[in-house]
Formats: C-alpha cells, sequence, structure tokens
C-alpha cells in the first residue's frame, strides 16, 4: 500500500502518530513524505520516500514506525497538479470516495498512480546517509 506522511521538515524517524491512524499504516507500506503549511502555498509540497519499516506501540495511544530505505527528492514537489486540482487526485478511486483528499489526516491512502506521478516529478532520488532517517 501507498500511504502520505504528513509531516514538518525537520522532524527526524521514528515517525510517531496517534493510536487513531493504527489500521492505516503497516509495515512495507511505501510511503511519500508531506510538508504542509495552510498559509503558504508554496510550502505544500513532497520531499521524500521510503518504506515503513517496525511499528511499535509504547502505550494506548503512542504508535512509532522507523522508517527505512529513505530517499530525498532532489526537486520538492508541489501537490498540484499543472494543469488543476491535487496529485493526490489521481487514481482515489481506488483508495477512497471523495475525489479531494483529507488534508487534516496526517497519514492518508494514496493511490499507485499518485505515487508513480510524484516519483517521476522529484529527479533524482537522494539516498539518505543514516537509512532510517529521511533528513
Amino acid at each position: 500500500m501507498y500511504v502520505v506522511l504528513s509531516q514538518k521538515i525537520d522532524t527526524e524517524s521514528p515517525y510517531h502518530y496517534p493510536a487513531k491512524y493504527r489500521n492505516q499504516l503497516h509495515p512495507g507500506d511505501i510511503f511519500v513524505y508531506y510538508q504542509g503549511n495552510r498559509h503558504n502555498k508554496k510550502h505544500r509540497y513532497y520531499f521524500g520516500t521510503g518504506v515503513i519499516g517496525k511499528i511499535i506501540k509504547t502505550d494506548d495511544n503512542n504508535y512509532f514506525a522507523s522508517l527505512i530505505q529513505c530517499k530525498k527528492f532532489e526537486k520538492n514537489v508541489p501537490i498540484y497538479l499543472p494543469g488543476g486540482g491535487y496529485i493526490e487526485q489521481l487514481g482515489y478511486e481506488s483508495i477512497r470516495k471523495k475525489e479531494n483528499p483529507p488534508w487534516q489526516s496526517s497519514i492518508r491512502p494514496l493511490s499507485e498512480e499518485a505515487y508513480k506521478y510524484i516519483i517521476s516529478q522529484a529527479g533524482d532520488l537522494i539516498i539518505q546517509g543514516n537509512a532510517e532517517s529521511i533528513i
């Protein structure tokens, strides 16, 4: 499965998320990192990819996923399609009912079509020195 992880770009692995997302993230999922800013459209972009590794539950409310095979994009990829709309609208029918993505969700499903488009726009994928971290 492909997923989007919303995260500030200065945050390091492991990825922390609350229990309400526990069924949306699984080891082996391929992720795209998303940086969002509701006040500045220029700061809405995808900036890396990787694979979800081991997931640890620390208590009833907190989960941590290790991020492996992480690669930073050479170029940040804006969330918008050149002709209008959002990248996450590509192939949305295979993952959700509504065309627009649930922006408020910090973990959301991504179609294979949208994932491939993002990767095609990212330039070189730069392997990170620490395989467990995207930064």
